[in-house]
């Protein structure tokens, strides 16, 4: 039964990632169209974009629905949206997706090319979560693998996954890196502390926000150094992200005259962001945690929350993952695995708040943290006590059953609506 349920959740995050790589609206809300745009100027064009480059002929005519044929509008006259606002972002998601993006030769078509990529890292991150399963837990892998399956089929982490963005790239690297962290902790060899600096550079080179990691990294690194003394293992483990992110920041310092483009895209993105120039606080951060927990649902889908069950739903599920994370890192003999994987949750929510507060910048939202969860899922699972397994087992079935539901609704409210019109949905 319990195989028959992790086997369920896998033919899941497949057949739920197909529909939305087939049937999610183009473009996605979030910020779908620059993303590819930024797929595009690698693949086409050989280059990084800029963030004062327009969006393509092509992004402009998909967006206008003329595709085919040419837009009449000329992305200049869109502001922001004309512009590849996201050329901020560090390189290496667009690497990898640019020969995807040349196996198809319509441009609409490819959005849907690159949809079924980042399926692919997808699928390839609930590999390596079966793999931490088995490291973290290997006398009993099934329970902890379907609680991180959980979280893996919570409509944002799929939906976020799998429209065309860097987040693609992110769920596998962050659980590689932190499998090989914990290897690193548990396991010390030279070869290890080589591929854990490998990983964070590749982190860096996805996402900026994931530097949330690099604290767990170097401490692990920290403790290894003090007890193994192996001078050239951690120095390379230091230098090799500075090396790996060391031709983005010379492209940066060379358009931008700045490490990274991070205040110019501040800059550009401001009036449309911040329009009046609110000033935020502590209580505007508190606010924007209690909206973290509507967040299980992507935005486009967040005007479900109306309906009362599909809200009791979406909180029970962020319940089941906090509320044993928090008692089990308090009271399991085993807390220590919690600490470990709840650290870089814990710094990437502390970065949410300081960016909130000192930058006075919005970007507070819970999709920044997926691809910790996961690997957390497992670790809150591995601390559950002995004898407490059945529980834990009816947790995540009855998990498994409000996502179903949840998931029903979704795809009768946005995939499907002819269907759902007639379920009443």
């Amino acid at each position: 039964m319990r195989r028959a349920l992790v086997l369920l959740q896998v033919l899941a995050v497949a057949v739920l990632g197909g529909a939305t790589v087939a049937r999610f609206h183009v473009w996605a809300d979030v910020d779908e169209r620059p993303h590819y745009d930024y797929v595009q100027a690698v693949a086409e064009d050989g280059r990084l974009p800029q963030l004062t480059d327009l969006v393509s002929p092509e992004v402009q005519a998909i967006t206008d629905r003329t595709w085919p044929e040419p837009s009449p509008v000329d992305p200049a006259s869109r502001g922001l949206a004309g512009r590849s606002y996201e050329a901020f972002q560090p390189p290496l998601y667009y690497l990898v997706a640019a020969p995807a993006f040349l196996v198809e030769a319509d441009h609409l078509r490819k959005v849907k090319v690159l949809r079924a990529f980042d399926l692919l890292l997808v699928l390839a991150a609930v590999a390596l979560l079966w793999r931490l399963s088995r490291v973290l837990r290997p006398a009993d892998p099934l329970l902890a693998f379907s609680a991180a399956l959980v979280v893996v089929l919570w409509p944002g982490v799929l939906v976020r996954g799998i429209t065309v963005s860097n987040a693609a790239l992110e769920l596998p690297l962050v659980t590689a890196l932190l499998l090989v962290t914990w290897r690193l902790a548990t396991e010390p060899r030279r070869r290890t502390r080589v591929v854990a600096g490998l990983l964070l550079g590749a982190c860096l080179l996805t996402k900026s926000t994931l530097i949330s990691l690099a604290p767990l990294v170097l401490l692990v690194a920290a403790v290894d150094w003090r007890r193994h003394r192996d001078g050239v293992g951690t120095g390379v483990l230091v230098a090799l992200p500075a090396a790996l992110l060391a031709p983005w920041l010379a492209f940066n310092l060379a358009h931008y005259d700045a490490l990274t483009p991070a205040a110019a895209a501040r800059e550009q993105q401001r009036p449309f962001v911040n329009p009046d120039g609110v000033h935020y606080g502590v209580g505007d951060a508190v606010e924007r945690t209690r909206r973290m927990l509507d967040q299980i649902l992507p935005v486009e889908f967040l005007g479900q929350l109306d309906v009362a069950w599909v809200r009791v739903a979406t909180a029970l599920l962020m319940a089941a993952l906090v509320v044993p994370a928090v008692v089990l890192g308090i009271a399991s003999p085993r807390r220590r695995v919690i600490w470990f994987f709840a650290l870089p949750v814990a710094t990437g929510y502390a970065m949410l708040v300081l960016t909130l507060l000192s930058a006075n910048w919005p970007s507070f939202n819970l999709r920044y943290l997926y691809p910790l969860l996961p690997a957390l899922a497992v670790a809150v699972v591995v601390a559950v006590p002995r004898g407490r397994e059945r529980f834990a087992w009816g947790v995540v079935a009855g998990c498994s059953v409000l996502l179903a539901a949840v998931w029903i609704d979704m795809a009768g409210a946005f995939y499907f609506t002819d269907v759902g019109a007639k379920l009443g949905i």
